[in-house]
């Protein structure tokens, strides 16, 4: 009865019991046996268990027996088994050994159940962890997956890190290891507790004692929404340290380098400066141009063209040549500077590097090297002038020197040519002696005006009668070397204040220039023009006129179209020079316009103002023996 009741429990359990013999044949077996393998218990019965067992279980198996027996204690063997239809299952199998009276091994009696769908399950389990052993093996960096207490996983990287033999270790291993081998483990400890709590991804540097840099990630891995553990994947970034460190270094030196420059350099991005060097700073004489526009220190006449260089900078990626600029540091002093400018890539991001030079230097190099020319011009100027001066003064000086020796000879000679010959002796000798002190004069005059003492004293004239006065009284001068002279206005009269003296001399200065440069046969014309502010007086000739390279220097002190002491025409180069003087003592204006072989046009032009006076001066410049004189004496170089 007790026999029924056990096989029922075992069929409702789904096992098969079975007893074997000491020779390990098969003598009972319960009826499960086909719902597992596919038998019924007369198919077994008497068969040898080895017949039914995978042959590379064997050993394994029968080695399992053989510890039950000699322990006399239960023990559990997974291992595949033939089914009726010649496939092999695995089962679990519970072998328990009983012995007779005397102590002999009588048989083993046990239990059967079929695993086969745990043996799949635990199967595709292996396949996933293969899975992850093979993901994490072939993972950049060392990984490592661990609990509270036990590490559960890491890859071979991982262990050649932190020199770790064999499959498993504890953490207390890995931690001895971080103690006694990083740099600062006391830093890294500290951080410990509150990378644990972190639910986030946490990372940082480790630097051991032999220089070795890793970079580790952590972050928490859950189960059934449950803390499981954490994983770290490590990194060795030695190398990419040292390269940072080098690239540090050389970003430094360039650094140090751009601070050394003595040319200002800035980098901007569309006129907002990244980076400016010391020399940047002082030129504009601000401590931190990082943040600032650079058009705040742009003069703005030079503000559109540098942003269209800017622009051909971003879109065409050109190096722009040096320009000159102006820029305005922070006390609104303008400096001449000149600029380059070539894109750079930073980061990946297109920037403008700008290379400026002070040109303050150099233009003041360059004012003091014109002055210098100016100095040595005016030196080689002055030493024409004495050496012209010199013949000017000994060239009369020797025809009355030789007159008066002449003169001494015929002294007592009454007869009519000596006569003759002492009149014209005279008459030489008073047109030098009024070309002494026409040059002396000049000399005088022009020294009071570079000394501030030469006045003019200016009255209400009626400038038109006193031009026209002046021309009348010249006629005969003109036309005794086969000139005609014209003398024309737009008005009969007009007052001004001026001083008649000056206007005379100004006037006999210029008519005596015409006399001077026009063949016999030419004409000097005087016109007098008036509008409400100015009056026009022009004095026009249809002489040789003046080279277009030489214009601009006729009323230059000391120069003369003609240098050579063998001219045709004398002169001391002090006459327009003078002219310029008087004029402009009126606040006046004076230019001169000619076409070679055409003649020229000197034109004067005087404001139109009065005193305040009732009086009008009605110069009178008739022909009087002072008058005369004076004429005398400002044609004194013009030799009939």
């Amino acid at each position: 009865m007790f026999n029924i009741y056990l096989e029922e429990l075992l069929e409702a359990m789904q096992n098969v019991f079975f007893f074997i013999d000491n020779f390990w044949n098969i003598i009972y077996v319960s009826r499960n046996i086909k719902k597992i393998l596919g038998y019924t218990p007369s198919d077994v019965v008497g068969n040898n268990i080895v017949d039914y067992i995978y042959k590379d279980d064997l050993k394994k198996t029968f080695s399992e027996i053989m510890y039950a027996i000699q322990t006399r204690e239960s023990k559990r063997v997974e291992c595949r088994v033939r089914i009726k239809t010649g496939n092999f299952v695995w089962v679990e199998a519970i072998f328990s050994p009983f012995f007779d009276q005397e102590g002999n091994l009588s048989g083993l009696y046990g239990v059967l159940r079929d695993i086969e769908d745990r043996k799949k399950i635990i199967k595709e389990k292996d396949k996933n962890i293969e899975k992850f052993k093979a993901i994490i093996e072939s993972t950049k960096g060392g990984i490592c997956v661990h609990d509270d207490k036990n590490i559960l996983e890491m890859n071979s990287l991982f262990k050649k890190m932190f020199r770790i033999e064999g499959e498993q270790c504890a953490a207390e291993k890995i931690l001895d290891f971080t103690r006694n081998n990083l740099k600062d483990p006391d830093t890294f400890f500290n951080r410990l507790e509150g990378i644990f709590k972190s639910k986030g991804i946490r990372n940082g540097r480790l630097e051991t004692k032999d220089g070795k840099v890793y970079e580790y990630y952590t972050k928490m891995i859950y189960k059934d929404k449950h803390v499981y553990g954490r994983i770290w994947q490590i990194f060795d970034v030695t190398a990419q340290v040292k390269y940072e460190e080098k690239l540090k270094k050389k970003e430094e030196q360039y650094r140090k380098f751009f601070e050394l420059m003595p040319d200002p350099i800035i980098v901007h991005k569309n006129g907002l400066i990244l980076y400016a060097n010391r020399a940047a700073e002082e030129i504009v004489k601000v401590e931190n141009l990082v943040g600032r526009s650079m058009l705040d220190f742009l003069h703005d006449d030079f503000k559109k063209i540098v942003m269209e260089r800017v622009k051909e900078t971003y879109e065409n990626g050109v190096t722009l040549p040096w320009l000159e600029e102006k820029i305005i540091d922070m006390d609104g002093n303008i400096i001449d500077v000149e600029v380059a400018a070539t894109p750079v890539d930073l980061d990946g991001e297109i920037v403008s590097l700008v290379v400026i030079r002070d040109l303050r230097q150099k233009k003041e190099l360059e004012r003091n090297r014109m002055i210098l020319n100016e100095a040595m011009e005016l030196e080689r100027v002055r030493s024409e002038f004495f050496a012209n001066i010199s013949h000017e003064l000994r060239t009369p000086l020797n025809v009355i020197l030789g007159a008066v020796q002449l003169m001494q000879i015929y002294i007592n000679n009454e007869d009519i040519k000596t006569q003759e010959k002492l009149s014209k002796y005279v008459k030489m000798m008073k047109q030098n002696c009024y070309r002494l002190l026409r040059l002396v004069n000049n000399l005088i005059d022009i020294t009071k005006i570079d000394s501030g003492y030469f006045e003019i004293h200016p009255q209400n004239v009626d400038i038109i009668k006193l031009a026209e006065n002046i021309v009348s009284s010249v006629v005969d001068y003109v036309e005794r070397f086969g000139l005609k002279i014209f003398f024309k206005t737009d008005r009969k009269e007009r007052v001004i204040a001026v001083d008649p003296d000056k206007i005379e001399r100004i006037l006999l200065n210029l008519i005596s220039n015409a006399i001077k440069f026009t063949d016999a046969g030419g004409s000097i014309f005087v016109n007098i023009s008036n509008d409400e502010k100015y009056v026009k007086i022009s004095v026009k000739d249809t002489g040789i006129g003046i080279p277009k390279e030489k214009l601009g220097l006729i009323f230059d002190r000391f120069r003369q179209v003609d240098k050579s002491l063998s001219r045709n025409h004398e002169g001391s180069g002090i006459g327009l020079s003078l002219v310029k003087a008087l004029v402009e003592m009126h606040d006046g204006e004076i230019a001169a316009t000619s076409e070679e072989g055409e003649g020229s046009e000197f034109t004067v032009i005087l404001p139109a103002k009065t005193i305040e006076t009732k009086d009008i001066s009605l110069v009178d410049r008739s022909i009087t023996n002072g008058y005369v004189e004076r004429i005398n004496i400002e044609f004194s170089d013009i030799y009939s």
